[in-house]
């Protein structure tokens, strides 16, 4: 399985936290994040370390 990618947005949703705190935790370097063009994105694999469990995968439909 490779691993996704979130994007803060997508984080902050599955971690119940408003994004502006996602982006201080990146700044205060809490969680590894790579700025792609204008937009963080954070590992599936970081963001299971901050969570304490592994994230949807947002890419994948939710089964019916």
């Amino acid at each position: 399985m490779s691993e996704f990618l979130l994007t803060v947005g997508e984080l902050a949703r599955q971690a119940r936290l408003n994004e502006w705190t996602i982006r201080r935790y990146i700044r205060e370097d809490k969680v590894e994040a790579k700025l792609i063009g204008r937009q963080y994105v954070i590992r599936a694999s970081e963001a299971a370390r901050l969570l304490g469990f592994w994230p949807n995968d947002p890419t994948q439909q939710a089964a019916s």
